[in-house]
């Protein structure tokens, strides 16, 4: 209504294509900071390689194919700039989950990585181009299930440190009990230490009453009290993060099927464009292989006739003469076509001026018959205006012949 054009509609190509280098460089170049020799992850994840015929791990795979694919510069007609914010956003998880040994966030961020640069930024194939459009909503729609997928990875990531930061209080509060534990069991099989218990048992509710060392046992039962109180904590509270941790994994595992069972765009037309263009390629195909062959063999009676002359010396004297022959035929052709050539050319010149002298002709008889019918036809004397010579002359002619007869 107001005139205005889309974002989309106003973008220059070359300037789309000079951001979308530049985006892949500046990418890149975060790829290019990742260590791995540095980072805290656990071995079996920085080693880890999907397939043992990799030379590379998973993690090196990913970071490198990645530096690769967006150094190449390439230019897409797509408008990728929805894409590469996912894309930079994969990168980022990816550094961090190095950097700060997050196995989540590295795995599922160096593989986003890889799948965006290589399959979601990459050009519209030839069989394709009638729905450039439905490609870009449907790459940018799956680019929003995969950065859901990585915020996933991100709490999941998260959840996890904190769970671990509390099983290692945990552990570390259960072995100080269970050490207090033992030292109050040890003393009270004791003399003294039964006595002492006995008096806490006797003034329970009177503790003004007891001893000092009285006051010192009670005391350590109330330390020994709160710890366990506090573990009863951490323990709730592990349960929770450890409930939080399988609830955001199943979601992570509900987005990944998504993502694994998401159609591509359904073209009825497809099929037969990828048969054309197939047959096309064995066309093509077998038409190289055919010129090879016949190379081939050609290159083959070469040899052979090579290794003939060599083998034997009348071999040699009858090629050389047989070449001899040969050349003095071609010589021969070649002067017969040079005089048929001449031939040729001498009738075409004929020919030329026979063209040249009908066409003069034909222009002389254009102007005879242009006069003919420009000029008046004169019969009789009543036909010529009175004031001419035309009548003098008849008169003084007819004058002469009566004189003479």
């Amino acid at each position: 209504m107001t005139g205005k054009k889309t974002q989309e509609e106003v973008k220059d190509p070359a300037a789309q294509g000079a951001e979308q280098i530049a985006r892949a460089k500046d990418m890149a170049s975060i790829l290019k900071c990742i260590r791995f020799d540095t980072s805290p992850l656990p071995a079996e994840i920085l080693e880890k390689k999907h397939s043992p015929t990799q030379k590379k791990t998973d993690m090196e795979l990913f970071r490198d194919a990645g530096i690769n694919l967006l150094e190449r510069g390439n230019i897409t007609e797509l408008d990728t700039e929805k894409i590469d914010e996912t894309l930079r956003y994969a990168v980022n998880t990816f550094e961090e989950g190095v950097r700060n040994g997050q196995p989540e966030k590295a795995q599922r961020g160096g593989f986003s990585v890889l799948y965006i640069a290589s399959a979601l930024r990459k050009e519209v194939d030839e069989t394709e181009q009638e729905m450039v459009q439905q490609i870009k909503a449907e790459r940018e729609e799956m680019c929003s299930f995969i950065k859901t997928m990585m915020k996933l990875c991100r709490r999941v990531d998260a959840l996890e440190g904190m769970r671990t930061k509390k099983l290692v209080n945990f552990d570390e509060g259960t072995n100080d009990v269970q050490l207090m534990q033992d030292d109050l069991q040890e003393y009270l099989k004791s003399d003294e230490g039964a006595a002492i218990m006995s008096e806490l048992q006797d003034n329970m509710i009177h503790p003004d009453r007891l001893s000092t060392k009285a006051q010192e046992l009670d005391g350590q039962f109330t330390i020994l009290a709160r710890k366990e109180e506090h573990l009863f904590a951490l323990r709730g509270e592990l349960r929770a993060l450890t409930e939080g941790v399988s609830e955001a994994r199943a979601q992570l595992e509900r987005v990944m099927e998504t993502i694994n069972g998401k159609g591509y765009v359904e073209d009825p037309e497809l099929q037969s464009r990828i048969e054309e263009i197939q047959k096309a390629r064995e066309k093509a195909l077998a038409k190289l292989q055919e010129d090879n062959t016949r190379v081939r063999e050609s290159l083959d009676a070469h040899d052979a006739a090579m290794r003939a002359i060599i083998s034997d010396p009348n071999n040699a004297i009858r090629t050389a003469k047989n070449m001899e022959f040969w050349e003095k035929k071609q010589k021969e052709a070649e002067k017969q076509r040079e005089r048929q050539l001449a031939a040729k050319r001498k009738r075409l010149e004929e020919l030329k001026k026979q063209r040249e002298q009908q066409e003069r002709d034909a222009a002389m008889e254009r102007e005879i018959r242009k006069l003919e019918e420009e000029l008046p036809i004169v019969d009789t004397i009543e036909d010529v205006e009175e004031d001419s010579d035309y009548i003098d002359d008849v008169v003084e002619d007819r004058e002469e012949k009566y004189l003479y007869n």
